[in-house]
Formats: structure tokens, sequence, C-alpha cells
């Protein structure tokens, strides 16, 4: 058999495809620690090749429950579990779009769901998660490493070719937290058992604002600025899953106009975005609110929270959004930030995480070799869970849901 017959047009495909100005803004953006891997979905009906979508009811496309995914790197043979987040947004995901000098518009159309979690089989410390509408895209965290798979665009092939970055330690989070914020009593409802609170599973439901600054960097249209806020979520539902906690998105507003001033003092516009909730956000039924940010900040501060604020009012954070290419960045800021909120303080010297140093809570982490928190996070964690703070988080999302669903309207003071 003659290689040189299929090898010939494979590279020539590949050489144009890396002239395709996406993705060589995305090497650029990334660096040059890459290789070309083509993933495998595994199933029966290999004609569909990467596709996870199965069908396409009303106009909305669903994806298959579970698959399996292989990829082949120069060090691995990776065997990939995948299985559907379906508890990331609700069917009543409320979505609001500020127009420049015009009244909020819903939008009605819910997300494309193809946000997906995976093991790894014979690693048993290692996970990973996905984003799948448009070929592979995903982080996987594998012995202290992280892989990052990236389809490359305008390919039409069989093969499918993807980027796979090796990352090492790059930029550092600069965290602005250091007072503490005094914790509402109303958050105080039920006290539970040590043991009771450690088994039992546990629902953050979040309100996540973009502001104008940062839509403008992505450049994107409005349903990708959404999906890639969603896939930064999921990447940090993946670091809460070992805390029998999980991450839902239950409100999401972009700003094509600012509704709030942005100070480059990163504090003030902390407050002025706890203003905004408690005027505009807090009737609808969240335990936290979140805004991403693309301004630049005084002293590189790249994020702040309420400490121990989780189901109140206060229990708000900023992050600033490094990179719009790598939305497993903000994922990481949202997680430590979102920690604060459930009373997690930065880590001590002394503070260590099962899966090796940097830890989530530590003030200075690296954004893509931080994948667990510290024991002593934990500890403050499920100590704030044990004196009755924090109730809100063993409501099942779904009554809420079912609860919106009768009344759509009720609690969107606009």
């Amino acid at each position: 058999m003659n290689f040189e017959v299929f090898l010939v047009p494979f590279f020539s495909g590949l050489r144009v495809l890396l002239q395709n100005p996406h993705n060589q803004e995305l090497i650029t953006h990334l660096g040059t620690r890459y290789e070309i891997v083509n993933p495998v979905q595994i199933r029966q009906e290999w004609g569909r090749r990467l596709s996870t979508r199965v069908s396409n009811i009303n106009g909305t496309a669903t994806h298959l429950q579970q698959t399996s995914l292989f990829i082949e790197t120069f060090e691995y043979k990776l065997y990939l579990d995948l299985e559907l987040n379906i508890n990331l947004f609700p069917s009543t995901l409320v979505q609001f779009i500020y127009e420049k000098d015009g009244p909020p518009v819903a939008l009605q159309e819910l997300p494309e769901n193809c946000y997906y979690h995976a093991k790894v089989r014979n690693y048993p410390d290692a996970s990973a998660a996905f984003y799948t509408c448009n070929g592979m895209r995903g982080i996987i965290f594998l012995e202290n490493k992280v892989l990052l798979l990236h389809p490359l665009q305008g390919n039409h092939s069989d093969n499918y070719p993807h980027l796979l970055y090796h990352f090492t330690l790059d930029q550092l989070l600069n965290c602005a937290n250091v007072d503490k914020v005094d914790t509402p009593i109303q958050n105080m409802l039920q006290s539970f058992p040590e043991e009771n609170v450690l088994q039992r599973n546990k629902f953050i439901e979040i309100a996540v604002v973009i502001d104008q600054t940062l839509f403008e960097k992505y450049d994107l249209t409005v349903k990708e600025v959404i999906a890639s806020t969603i896939e930064a979520i999921n990447y940090a539902d993946l670091i809460f899953r070992p805390l029998n906690t999980s991450i839902s998105v239950v409100f999401i507003e972009v700003w094509k106009e600012d509704q709030m001033d942005m100070d480059v003092d990163i504090s003030k516009s902390l407050a002025e975005f706890q203003e905004y909730v408690d005027r505009r956000i807090k009737r609808i039924s969240i335990d936290a609110a979140h805004l991403l940010s693309g301004k630049h900040f005084d002293g590189s501060k790249q994020g702040i929270a309420n400490l121990d604020t989780i189901c109140t009012v206060n229990a708000v954070g900023l992050s600033k959004v490094v990179d719009v290419f790598q939305p497993h960045t903000t994922s990481i800021i949202l997680a430590h930030l979102i920690g604060h909120n459930l009373g997690m303080e930065h880590d001590q010297s002394n503070c260590d995480c099962s899966k090796g140093p940097p830890c989530i809570m530590t003030n200075n982490i690296p954004y893509f070799t931080s994948t667990a928190f510290s024991g002593c996070s934990i500890q403050k964690y499920f100590k704030t869970l044990n004196q009755g703070y924090g109730a809100c988080l063993f409501n099942m999302p779904t009554l809420f849901y079912l609860l919106y669903r009768e009344c759509p309207f009720v609690g969107i003071a606009y």
C-alpha cells in the first residue's frame, strides 16, 4: 500500500487549516506547546464521527447522555467516558440582553446543552470536561498535567484534527480579597449533623452577568458569548464535584451597554455590582451572583468576592476574564471566588490538597495547575454548613424550576 497517497492530502489539508486566521490567532494566544491529535468517538454509529447530536426536537438539538472518546497523544492513549451535565442549566434559564439605548430583551431560545464531564479510564484521579457543539473542546486534568483540546476551525475532513495543548505554569491569579464581610443572620436557617453535610448533595444556583467590555472583547454573537460563559461554568462545576456540590446557572445577563459604573478600583466595582443585584436581580431565586468583566483593574487584580455570604443578596463576586480563548482560566477564578462566598479564606502555607499544590484557594494561583480545594478550605466550607449557614444549597434546583414555570415573570424587577 502506498501511504504517500493518503499522507500527502492529509498534511496538505492540515497546512491549510493551520493557515486559517482563527486558528493562527488561537495558536498565538495559547502558545506553541501543542500536538495534532484526531479524537475518535467510540460508538456503534461511526458515520457521525465526533458529533454527539442525536436529534433535533422543535428546533432544539439534543445530545447523547453518555459516550466515550479515544485520544492518542505522544505520551498517552486516553479512553474517556463522557456524561452529559444535565443539571448545568434548567429549561427555565432566564436570559436578558441589554442593547445600547434600549430596554432589555429576553431570549427565549435555550442554549444547546453539549456540556460534558468525563472520567479517564485507568487514571482514577484524572478528570475532564468538554464542550461538543462544534468538535471536541475541553480540558483534561491528568497526573498533575493540564491538557487543553481545541478543534481546528474550517475543518471538513473525516480525520477532524484538533490541537492538544500542554500547559505549564504561566500566569497567577491576584485575588483582591482581604476583609471578611459579616454574614447576615437570615442565612442561618437550620443546622445539620456533620456527617450529614458531608454526604448530602449541595446545589449552587448562580446568576452570571457579562459586562460590555467583555462582550466587545469576545467579538462573538450573543449566542456564542453565552455558550462560552456556560462552558466556563461547566469547568468550575467539575472542580466542585468532589465536595458533592454542583453549580447550576439559572440567570444570565449580557450587557452590550454597561448597566452600572465600572470603576478601575475592583472593590468599588464589586460594591456597585452588589447594589445592582440588590436592585435588579435579588428576587430571582439564586444563591450567588457573579459579574464577568473584560476591564483592567488597578493593581492587576483579577477577582474579588464577598466572604461567607452564600444564600444572601451579598453573595456576589467579580472576575476579570483574562483570555476569551481560554474559558478554563475563567473557571479557576470563578471557583476561587465562589469558594469565598462559601466561607473559604485564602490558604496558608500549611494547607495541602489531595492533588498536590497549589490549591484553588491559594491567593496567587496558577491558572492551569489548580484543580482541587485544600483540606483547610473543605473544613471551613463544611463548618459553615454545619453551623446552619448556606441552607439554600440543600434545595433541589428543580423546585425553583417548577415554581418558575407556573409564573415565569415573578421576581424580574426590570
